[in-house]
This record gives structure tokens, sequence and C-alpha cells, in this order.
């Protein structure tokens, strides 16, 4: 018995058709049993077998067009989709290869009504060198046909369409037509032959097109055919099915040994493999997570051998489940891939829609320091194109517009430029930097610095003994809880300067840093700057000025002993402040005092409650403040060290209390 392993795909259109699929494979497979029982009629040892039956997920043959013959309306494509076929997809290619199929049908969907399918069916036929007739390729490679679901199946379409794959011809006529000289088998035609008991005495042979109406192409059977091959030797009630120049059954009996050997049996099944998400036609942000199935006959659940691709074959990663970042536009597909312990890999994809990420300012520039002339370019921001590009200088500055501005500062300095970008959903994005200007030579008063529009939180700015430059940072949480940041060491240059941003936990007897983001200061002078964060995630920037501080006593100042809290002190004429940065239970926090300066002082302690005041967040006013303890300090003026006690209590009940500690200054 000669096997004819089969492979059935059919378009995607079936997927958003559930119920249909389900007919349409129901289908397939009554079909292939019909076939076959047609080749025992017909005397001929050979069988076919489904090895694979599902849908092309990728590329797809185009739509029909809609003619109209008589009053009647047919849509035009099965002609179109075999030669679609014929150029093999890559996708089809693959999985007729991995499923070891000698031939390969695809399945179109029946029209809607009242349209009619122009055709049942369309297929390849294999002329006497071995090529087809259709385009003159190797015939192994084009043993294909096209077949509409539900249409003509009491006609046998399926049989039928693969008899022409084997050379069969409707008719003798047909054969003539062809034009081979000598065609490959000269007795390739289908026949009718006496049927007393069929309307008008005769039957039609599973070629045969005598007994069809024109036009007829449709769910019904019009053809009058039986389950028979043409041929002298196949007898039915008494009668012959054909002559010696009418032998389909001869075609079959000859061919079914050679289409059986144009590929290799695979040794199993070929694994299924399912996307999940995101579902078809999805439109999807351009970082997504995409999840999937995979199964196999012989190995089981393959999910985790799952390869994602895009549509280019860009590897994105392995897994059942992966997070994967896609180029935004339309017409993107993504492609999963498994492959079973035989070698035999599975597929399947989905078309999506991959939106554009919110735009993302950003710029550069370039200065001549000679004419205090700057051009600025925003060609390094990010989003859906165009984004519309809008710049806001500093007073007295002249510029030109665009995305590449060229602008005239009125003096050295550092100035704060600002760039709003606009992608056409209308997102917007804005970003500040400190341009710098030319020769800029700063130094910055040490002190309390803050916003005067968001007063309540602020830094302060110390100096240590080499010059660098440090700063402890008093916000807000969310909440509205104060915490404080502290930043690394890092120099002054040209008016800038930038550290890294440490947030610090208690464990109970010592505190350990984190990296948390990063501070920038620009100074337009000693005491005007802009003060730029990244915090968990969060950027910004505010206009910061000096408030007070930076004589005497000033600095920051830690308990040797132990290590991780401190004070930082703030003095000056009339003024001598302290902001105590502790711990309650792990996380920091901070309290601030005021007393006259002294070397034997003590001062209430005020607990700030700032909703509003956090990173990012839309200020609502001022904060407000409860009593949380007292500190007493003693240090000398001038001097490098001291003591301190103090006694915090903060809202929840949590308590800081230090002793009489020595203190030592580490800042100026």
């Amino acid at each position: 018995m000669t096997t004819i392993d089969v492979a059935a795909f059919y378009t995607e259109e079936f997927l958003s058709r559930p119920t249909e699929e389900i007919a349409l494979q129901n289908s397939i497979r009554q079909s292939i049993s019909t076939a076959n029982s047609i080749f025992v009629n017909s005397g001929v040892s050979a069988q076919y077998r489904l090895v694979y039956m599902g849908p092309l997920t990728g590329v797809q043959p185009s739509a029909g067009t809609i003619v109209t013959e008589n009053g009647v309306q047919y849509e035009k494509r099965e002609e179109a989709a075999l030669r679609w076929f014929n150029l093999q997809s890559q996708e089809a290619n693959e999985l007729r290869n991995a499923a070891g199929a000698d031939m390969a049908v695809l399945f179109l969907p029946f029209p809607a009504s009242p349209v009619r399918p122009f055709a049942c069916g369309v297929a390849n036929r294999i002329k006497r060198d071995g090529t087809n007739a259709l385009d003159g390729l190797p015939f192994n490679t084009r043993a294909f046909s096209v077949q509409r679901f539900n249409c003509g199946l009491g006609d046998f379409t399926f049989a039928h369409e693969l008899g022409h794959n084997f050379g069969m011809f409707h008719s003798t006529a047909e054969i003539q037509e062809s034009g081979e000289d000598p065609p490959l088998f000269p007795w390739a035609a289908g026949a009718a032959y006496p049927a007393p008991s069929m309307p008008g005495g005769r039957a039609a042979t599973v070629m045969s097109y005598d007994l069809c109406p024109r036009g007829a192409a449709g769910v019904e059977a019009v053809c009058g055919r039986t389950p028979y091959f043409s041929g002298p030797s196949v007898i039915v009630n008494g009668y012959p099915t054909g002559d010696a120049m009418h032998d389909n059954a001869r075609v079959a009996r000859e061919q079914t040994p050679v289409f059986a050997n144009f590929r290799a049996t695979a040794p199993g099944a070929v694994p299924q493999v399912r996307i999940t998400s995101p579902t078809r036609h999805a439109s999807v942000p351009n970082v997504v997570t995409l999840t999937g199935a995979a199964i196999d006959a012989e190995n089981g659940n393959l999910s985790t051998r799952i390869r994602w691709y895009t549509e280019s074959g860009a590897y994105l990663g392995t897994g059942a489940s992966i997070t994967a970042t896609l180029q935004p536009g339309t017409g993107r597909r993504i492609v999963a891939r498994a492959t079973d312990n035989n070698g035999q890999e599975g597929q399947w994809s989905v078309p999506v829609t991959v939106q554009w990420p919110p735009p993302q300012a950003n710029f550069t520039w370039s200065c001549s320091s000679s004419t205090l002339r700057c051009t600025f370019n925003a060609g390094s921001s990010t989003g859906q194109p165009v984004l519309g590009v809008f710049w806001t200088f500093p007073a007295g500055t002249s510029s030109s517009v665009g995305p590449s501005p060229t602008v005239t500062f009125p003096r050295a300095g550092v100035y704060p430029v600002t760039l709003r970008v606009r992608d056409p959903l209308g997102r917007e994005s804005t970003i500040t930097k400190s341009v710098t200007v030319g020769n800029v030579n700063i130094t910055p008063q040490t002190g309390a610095w803050y916003n005067p529009a968001r007063s309540g939180n602020g830094i302060d700015l110390f100096r240590t003994a080499d010059g660098q430059y440090t700063v402890a940072w008093y916000t807000y949480t969310s909440s509205g809880a104060p915490v404080w940041y502290s930043s690394g060491l890092a120099t002054l240059s040209n008016g800038v300067w930038s550290a890294p941003l440490y947030f610090s936990t208690w464990n109970g007897s010592s505190a350990s840093s984190s990296v948390a983001g990063w501070l920038s200061m620009s100074f337009q002078s000693a005491t005007s700057a802009t003060f730029s964060y990244t915090v968990n995630g969060i950027s910004g920037s505010e206009p910061f000025t000096y408030l007070a501080g930076g004589a005497g006593r000033s600095g920051s100042w830690y308990e040797p002993s132990l290590s991780g809290w401190g004070l930082q002190l703030q003095e000056q004429s009339g003024f001598y402040g302290a902001t105590v940065t502790f711990y309650e239970g792990s996380q920091p926090r901070w309290v601030l005092g005021s007393t006259a300066p002294g070397s034997a002082v003590s001062m209430n302690l005020s607990w700030m409650s700032g909703p509003g005041l956090c990173p990012g967040c839309t200020y609502v006013g001022p904060p407000s403040s409860r009593n949380a303890g007292t500190l007493s300090l003693q240090i000398p003026t001038g001097g490098t060290s001291g003591l301190a006690t103090m006694n915090i209590t903060t809202p929840s009940g949590a308590r800081w209390s230090r002793p009489w500690v020595n203190m030592v200054k580490l800042t100026q």
C-alpha cells in the first residue's frame, strides 16, 4: 500500500470563525476518507494520510475580486491564491517540510451569500518532464491545490483537485488543448458511463465535467459524479467507467508511488504552537509580554522551548512567556517556533500593531565662547513622528525657531533651556537642561537652598576641605512623611555640579545605602541655580535660591561611634539651625529646629508633613508641622567637634534618642 502524506492548510480568516474552523477540520478529515475510498473503488493500492492540518498565520493570499456573470455574483480568488501558494511562503514551506507532506492543499473560506465561489478548486498539474504546467518548476515543489471550504463536497472536490496534480484531465479534448505533444498520459481523461439508476441514465467519474452545468460552483453536488476514477477495469453495476483512452485509475496507479516520495516520511507529528497573548490584530505597546503554548504528540509540553521572533526574523527570546521590545508601526508580526526532539518545528504568528511609546524630549547643543551663540538640536528626542517641537529660552536671548534653533545669549553664564515635544496623539514630554555659555567661574554659596515657589523642602549644600561639594536633600514621600537623601562628593565644573543620590536605611544598629538616582545643580550665580534630580525613576528640575547659613559652625556633623545618622547645621548672624537626619524604624526621616547662635544651645524640633511636596508631585502649599522633641548642642565657636543630645518622638510613636554623644564636623 502506497501512502501519500498530505498537509492541509487554511487561511487565517477561519481563526475568527471558530465554529467554521471546526467544521472545516471535520470536512478535511472526511474528504481524506472519501478520497481513500475512491482509491479502493478504483483498484488503486494507495492512501492519503493527513500529516498536518492548521492555519497559515503569516503572510496571506490576497482577497478575491467580485465579478458578475448572468446576474450571479462570483468571487474570483482561487487562481490568484494558487499562484501565491506556488511562491511557497516561508511558513508553508517550513511546515510542509517539517510534516514530510508530499502534497499540500490550501483551503479558502466560502464567500458570504449571495456571492458564490468562481470555482470550487484549482490545482497544479504535472507535465511529462516532471515540471509544473503553470510555472515550469519541479513538481515535487509544486504538488499544490487550492480549494473552497464546503464547495462541491458531493462532487469530490478534494480527490478531483489532487487528481489534477497527478496529471488527470476532465476530458480528451482538454488533453489535446493542453498543447503537450505527446501528453504525459494520453488516457488521462475523465468520463461519463451508463448508470440506469441516475437521472439521464448516465453518471460521471471523479474527474469528469461531462454532466456539470455551467457556472454552478457551490455547496450542492451538481456534476452527477460517483466515487470512481475512469477506467476500463473499474466496473460499476456491470458498466466500465472508462476505456483505454479514459483511464484515470491507471494514472493514479502509476503516479501515487512517484508522489509518495516527494518528501521523506516524518518521524512524528509537528508540534502544535499557539500564541495566546497578544491576540491577532491587537494593538500593543512597544514593550509587551508574549505568551504561548507548544504541545507535541511525542514529547508533550514544549512551551518552555518556544523561540520568539519578529516578522523579519529578529530573535526576541525563548520561553513560554517573555517580555520583548518591538519596533513601533503597523504590519508587525510576532512569530513563535518550537522544535521537538525529532527536529520537527511548528510555528504560529500573530499580526499586531505596535504602538509608539510616549515621546521623550531630549536635546543637544554646541556653543561658541567668543560669540555667546549656541545651536540646539532636538534630534535625540524620541516618539511617534512627526514630533512638534517647542523651545523655551531665558529672557534676554534672541533665537531662531524650528527643531535646530540658534540662540544668542546676553552674557556668559549657566542658563536653563526647556524643550517640549508633542506627538501626533497629543502626548507631550518636557526636559530642562542647564546650558553653560562662555567661560563660567562661579563659587556657590554653601548653606540652605530652596525653591521659593515650593517652600517646605530644600537642600543643604556643603563643601569639603578638598573643594568638593555634597548635598543633603530634605523632601517627602508621596504620603507626606519627611524623607532625606544624601549625595556623593563631586567637584564643580564650569558652573555645573552632578553626583549620585543615595537612599539610606537602618537595621537597628547600622545604616546601609543604595543608589536611588542622581542630582545636579547648574549655577547661574553664587546664589541661584537649577536643581535637577532623578530619584526612583522620577525626574524633575526646579529653580533653587540660597536661603541661609554657610558660616560659623555650618556643616554636616556625625557621631563616630554610630555613623549613619547626623546633624546638618546652618549658622549665620542671628540664626542657628539644625536638621537631624535619623531613622523611624528602618526608614530615613528628618526633623528641624532653630535658635540663636551660642556655644551651648537648646531648641525645639519640628516634624514636617508635606503632601504635594514629594518629587514630581503637584505643589499644594507649605507643609504642616508638629512638635517632635528637643535638641541640645555644646559646640564652641569655630569648633570642629562637640556634644549633642536629643529626644525625638515621631507621630507613629517611634523614638530616636542620643544622650550627650560626641559629634565631629565633616564639611564646611
